[in-house]
């Protein structure tokens, strides 16, 4: 809710995954009438079809889609190329067409980049076991920036939203928001409370665990953020949580033991985060549209999904 104004209406992203269910629903004959569409998913329901009557029927025929990767070299200076993974998944296929190309350029580009680091430590004789050069802590400081560059972007928003929402004079302006912004952020303020509290009954040491939700939620809104503009359709991210992170950070040598235990009972929320909700309710608030009854039935509805 604090985020919607800022991100759909002012610096209007364009939410590249949105683009499908809203052709669906706006335009429904076109779309549904297209020969193309129907064409294209023909065949990726056949494939797809096909494969799953294999898996439980093995004598069916299967067509290779899923993930392979192949080994680059056996031997000499290229073994520190690693493998390529190949692989034609449809829906990052489709996908792929709906984001920005300068989205789509830098996942080849920083791809080669990745490997050429892996050549480089192999050619400097480096030993694999030492996981130079920290490729998922460089993946993690990319994501945090990211983070405090769209926060930076943020800063007179959140002033206005703080203003809005305890100002007497400011009474009807985030009347077309899902929820007004001081229950949003009285909200947020009980929640996070609630789960640092969680968080210390379970053993985790109260500074950690101030630290532990703030990478985790800056993870989620750089999620978010990277999803509005750019529609990526996948985001694993994996060994990147604030768990991980911490003892990649310090080592384990300034946490206590009911601490480290503490970091696996989030473990369900911390593992990959291509699941997380906030990009999905973000892009639900972008579906409604500027209208308040819209907006307040879309956030009835993800309630109570």
């Amino acid at each position: 809710t604090i985020l919607r104004k800022a991100w759909v209406e002012r610096e209007r992203l364009t939410f590249p995954i949105v683009a499908l269910p809203v052709a669906m629903t706006e335009q429904p004959e076109s779309f549904f009438k297209n020969k193309l569409m129907w064409v294209g998913f023909t065949i990726a329901g056949l494939i797809t079809l096909i494969n799953g009557l294999n898996y439980l029927y093995p004598n069916v025929p299967y067509i290779p889609i899923k993930r392979v990767d192949y080994q680059i070299a056996a031997s000499g200076p290229l073994v520190g190329l690693g493998k390529v993974r190949v692989a034609f998944y449809f829906f990052a296929i489709s996908l792929g067409f709906l984001m920005p190309l300068d989205l789509s350029f830098s996942l080849y580009a920083f791809y080669f980049l990745y490997k050429l680091e892996g050549l480089a430590v192999n050619l400097l004789g480096v030993p694999p076991e030492s996981k130079f050069p920290y490729t998922t802590s460089q993946s993690f400081g990319a994501y945090m920036a990211i983070f405090f560059v769209a926060v930076w972007g943020l800063r007179g928003h959140l002033k206005e939203v703080w203003r809005i929402a305890f100002s007497s004079n400011a009474a009807g302006e985030d009347a077309v928001e899902p929820m007004r912004y001081r229950n949003a952020i009285i909200g947020f303020g009980v929640s996070s409370l609630f789960m640092l509290l969680f968080a210390k009954y379970a053993g985790m040491q109260p500074h950690v665990a101030i630290v532990f939700f703030a990478i985790y939620l800056a993870i989620v809104v750089m999620i978010t953020r990277i999803r509005s503009e750019f529609g990526f359709p996948v985001h694993d991210m994996h060994d990147t949580g604030p768990d991980q992170t911490l003892v990649r950070l310090t080592g384990t040598l300034p946490y206590d033991r009911p601490t480290l235990g503490a970091f696996s009972v989030f473990w369900w929320m911390n593992r990959v985060f291509r699941s997380n909700p906030m990009p999905h309710q973000l892009e639900a608030m972008k579906m409604a549209g500027s209208d308040s009854g819209a907006q307040r039935s879309m956030f009835k509805a993800v309630l109570l999904a």
